[in-house]
């Protein structure tokens, strides 16, 4: 596996080169700041597979840093570890708002890290995965004849909007969570109501382009909070943000509406949101902090379907898998 770490801390990296070696890690390359790192990345005859970040830099930090490799050709699913003494929740927010895909605090365990490389391995095959169907997506903008497999309860990859981050990346966010931070958090559920119908009624090219709208209109007005954003498939996104950041769930959902409607999104029929009510978790209750996107998921299903309850989430729901043609 061919990683680069950056640290400006010589010391850091002496024990970063290190801690590879002794994981069985040999192709590495060590720099000492964000501009060394991007030379590095764009004069590489072959695409670096794991990128080791500091946060914490002069001149280019770290977050600066994982921002401007995502936007690199080769870059948009490379594992990116984030090594940090900072323990802020606001710096943790920032680098997976950017791109990062996990984080080790210092002082790091030998072991740790290599279990994160590893869990950052299985992680990025299953974005390629989301990946691959979106770019083949992207394709069809200049191929509208050209079929497409896309599934109802696909958590497809939405790179077009900032502040929406995959569905597994929202996961590993919450799972590296401590239990106090879990407890500060709120998780809200966003969906467009009757998707189901609104999916046999329209091609899959409509879907796609309206699901991106409808991030764009709710990240617009989530601006003036902090936030992560993922969409979790059937129609329904969720948002985790700091607890009580969002207080008048009717006026959000009648704003996000009427940013919808000003976008005139393409479908034949107007497209209704619907907003859950926020769910937080009790600081003595689950240990599993997927509970919180669990829960805003079943917050926002009893409003999908004018009132009545919508499918079961997606683990558990029926597949509707078909061949849709643009045209």
């Amino acid at each position: 596996m061919k990683i680069l770490a950056v640290d400006d801390d010589q010391f850091v990296l002496v024990l970063l080169g290190a801690c590879l070696r002794a994981g069985g890690y040999s192709e590495y390359k060590l720099v000492d700041s964000g501009s060394a790192a991007l030379t590095e990345i764009t004069s590489a005859t072959t695409p670096y597979e794991c990128i080791l970040l500091d946060i914490q830099m002069p001149e280019m930090d770290g977050i600066e840093l994982c921002s401007a490799i995502r936007s690199l050709p080769d870059y948009g699913s490379c594992p990116i570890i984030m090594i940090t003494a900072m323990t802020e929740r606001s710096y943790i927010d920032e680098a997976f708002s950017a791109g990062a895909t996990d984080y080790v605090s210092k002082p790091f365990d030998p072991l740790e890290l290599g279990t994160r490389i590893r869990l950052a391995e299985t992680l990025v095959s299953e974005q390629r995965i989301a990946l691959d169907k979106s770019s083949e997506l992207h394709s069809l903008k200049s191929k509208l004849d050209e079929a497409f497999r896309f599934s109802i309860d696909d958590p497809i990859v939405i790179n077009e909007v900032p502040g929406v981050i995959d569905k597994l990346v929202m996961e590993n966010y919450l799972l590296q969570l401590s239990r106090s931070r879990v407890y500060n958090s709120t998780g809200i559920g966003f969906a467009i109501a009757d998707f189901e119908d609104f999916w046999i009624g329209t091609t899959l090219g409509n879907i796609y382009y309206t699901l991106i709208d409808v991030a764009d209109a709710i990240t617009l007005n989530l601006k003036k909070t902090g936030y992560l954003l993922a969409y979790c498939g059937r129609g329904r996104f969720v948002c985790v943000t700091e607890r009580g950041a969002v207080m008048d769930i009717e006026e959000l959902e009648q704003s996000i509406q009427d940013t919808i409607d000003d976008f005139d999104v393409m479908s034949d029929n107007r497209v209704r949101i619907v907003v859950g009510e926020p769910r937080t978790t009790s600081l003595w209750g689950s240990l599993n902090p997927l509970q919180l996107m669990d829960d805003a998921i079943a917050a926002i299903d009893p409003k999908c379907r004018n009132g009545q309850s919508a499918p079961a989430d997606s683990r558990s729901s029926k597949k509707f898998d078909r061949i849709v043609g643009f045209g």
